[in-house]
C-alpha cells in the first residue's frame, strides 16, 4: 500500500529515499514521519501489516538441552539428538511468534526524485503501554530490509536453517 503523506513530510520521505541511493545525502531525522503515522496515518501501519516477529536472543533462551527435559521431549541428556533440537526450537519458535506482540509493518513509497522504496516499521505492542515504533527505516524492498534485520529478528522458523538453528544451539549447551 502507497501512503498519501501530507506534503510537509514529503519532503523528509525524499530525502530518506535519496540517501538510501547516496549516503553521501544526508539522512533525516524520521521523527516527525513516526508521529504523523501513530496519529493520523494508523490505517497505513495497519493496512501494511507484514508478520509477526521475535528478538533472537529471546527464542536463544530456549536453545538448550535442559530445555528439552524440561519440556518432556526427552528423559535423560543422553538421548539429545539433533532431530529432537530441531523439532523444538522449531515448535518454539512458531508458539513465540504466535504470541508474540512485535509485528514488522511495511508502507510502500514514492517519491518524485527517486525510484520507489519501502518504509520499514518495527513495532512492539504491550499491554500497559500500548503501540511502540522500536525501528523506522527506509529499504529499497522488504527482501533488503529482511536481509538486514536477518540476525536480529525471526519472521518464522522457515526463515532458519537447521545449520543456524543447532549452531545457536550449540552456542548455548
Amino acid at each position: 500500500m502507497t501512503a498519501k503523506f501530507p506534503i510537509e513530510l514529503r519532503h523528509l520521505l525524499d530525502q530518506a529515499i535519496c540517501n538510501l541511493w547516496d549516503k553521501n545525502y544526508p539522512r533525516p531525522d524520521l521523527t516527525s514521519v513516526c508521529d504523523w503515522l501513530e496519529r493520523d496515518g494508523w490505517d497505513y501501519v495497519l493496512g501494511g501489516f507484514f508478520s509477526s516477529y521475535i528478538y533472537i536472543k529471546n527464542a536463544n533462551d530456549y536453545f538448550f538441552d535442559g530445555m528439552l527435559i524440561e519440556n518432556d521431549y526427552v528423559v535423560d541428556e543422553a538421548d539429545v539428538t539433533d532431530e529432537i533440537r530441531l523439532a523444538f526450537a522449531r515448535q518454539k519458535i512458531n508458539y513465540l511468534i504466535s504470541e508474540s506482540g512485535d509485528s514488522l509493518h511495511v508502507i510502500e513509497l514514492e517519491s518524485e526524485k527517486m525510484p520507489p522504496a519501502v518504509l520499514c516499521i518495527l513495532m512492539s505492542y504491550n499491554l500497559q503501554d500500548g503501540d511502540d515504533f522500536t525501528s523506522i527505516d527506509v529499504d529499497f524492498s522488504v527482501e533488503d530490509y529482511l536481509e538486514s534485520i536477518r540476525d536480529d529478528v525471526i519472521l518464522g522458523q522457515e526463515y532458519l536453517s537447521d545449520q543456524q538453528i543447532l549452531q545457536t544451539w550449540l552456542k548455548q549447551s
